[in-house]
């Protein structure tokens, strides 16, 4: 009995065309909706809704129209963009979902907000944006994502390059250790730039928005050194990686649960970005691109942390494993 057929180049390649074309009708949306209806819109308009679903906030309509527009742009086609790269078929299909899922929610809600302001006299009195239409705009966009799942199905499963590593042989009566760190730009330039932000704001911001924004920076900022060190720890119990300025949160792969080790050689957008990344079959620590250390678990799941001199860290854990399952 014959098996299913490979997909021919032209089914593939509406594929490609369904997942570039779900964001690029986002985009036309969010540009060409506001000039169709432009002299019909209140300047400012209404931008924000409160919980009650009454407006609460508003944005001159020209730079409504810009920052819309270019969240649009960067949600719809930079996932789109790292699908270029090789990687494995289960992280594009995230990517691609999350580009025609992002950037039909952007979409359907530029719709429903000029709706709300249409013919209005003032923000003030634009219409109602109550938690069914949220919750319809939300729905909209499970589907578009949905739909970019199954258009990403058929593209190549590119696995990560990787580098065979031996083990390091222990001197006799000695525990091997090892210790080993990665640093990133953008760890320090976000969080420092937050901090300076979160100085002016207590300047220069509105009285009653300065104590949200003083907690609010600060907290985001330590939140985002996770992004810019990463110190990893190799000793007879197995790997132990402590991320940020702080150390925390520590992430713990046991000698035991190590199936195998080996070294990839990292591309940030593999994994969905920098930071701590869980992706389908695998979670890593990506600090940087380049080296890491690679480890296979005996649950079939991967762990990967970049750092600086991986293959020697990867040797003494492939040692440190070995000796852990005799």
């Amino acid at each position: 009995m014959n098996g299913p057929s490979a997909p021919t180049n032209a089914h593939v390649s509406r594929r490609r065309v369904l997942e570039w074309a779900i964001p690029a009708a986002a985009v036309a949306v969010v540009i060409i909706g506001p000039l169709l209806v432009w002299d019909r819109l209140p300047d400012p308009m209404a931008t924000h809704w409160g919980l009650g679903g009454r407006p609460d906030g508003a944005m001159p309509r020209i730079a409504d129209l810009l920052v819309l527009a270019l969240g649009t742009v960067l949600v719809g086609f930079s996932p789109l963009l790292a699908t270029r790269l090789r990687m494995p078929r289960s992280q594009a299909r995230i990517l691609v979902a999350a580009a025609t899922g992002g950037s039909t929610l952007f979409a359907v809600l530029r719709v429903v907000t000029l709706r709300a302001n249409l013919e209005a006299t003032s923000w003030e009195s634009a219409g109602d944006f109550g938690a069914a239409t949220f919750a319809a705009a939300f729905a909209a966009a499970v589907v578009a994502a949905a739909v970019g799942v199954w258009a990403a199905g058929d593209r190549p499963d590119h696995q990560p390059p990787t580098t065979t590593t031996t083990p390091v042989e222990a001197v006799r009566g000695q525990t091997l250790v090892w210790t080993g760190q990665a640093t990133g730009r953008m760890g320090t330039v976000v969080p420092v730039a937050l901090l300076g932000a979160a100085a002016v704001a207590g300047w220069l911001a509105p009285a009653a928005a300065r104590p949200m924004l003083m907690i609010v920076l600060p907290v985001v900022a330590l939140a985002l050194t996770t992004l810019g060190q990463a110190r990893v720890t190799i000793g007879r119990r197995g790997m132990t990686v402590s991320l940020g300025w702080l150390g925390w949160p520590r992430l713990s792969v046991p000698a035991a649960d190590i199936a195998r080790v080996t070294v990839e050689d990292v591309a940030p957008m593999a994994y969905g970005g920098w930071g701590l990344r869980a992706v389908p079959g695998a979670t890593a620590v990506v600090i940087r691109s380049g080296p890491a250390i690679r480890i296979e678990r005996t649950s079939g799941r991967v762990f990967v942390v970049t750092v600086d001199d991986a293959a020697r860290g990867a040797g003494v854990l492939a040692a440190t494993a070995e000796a852990a399952s005799t």
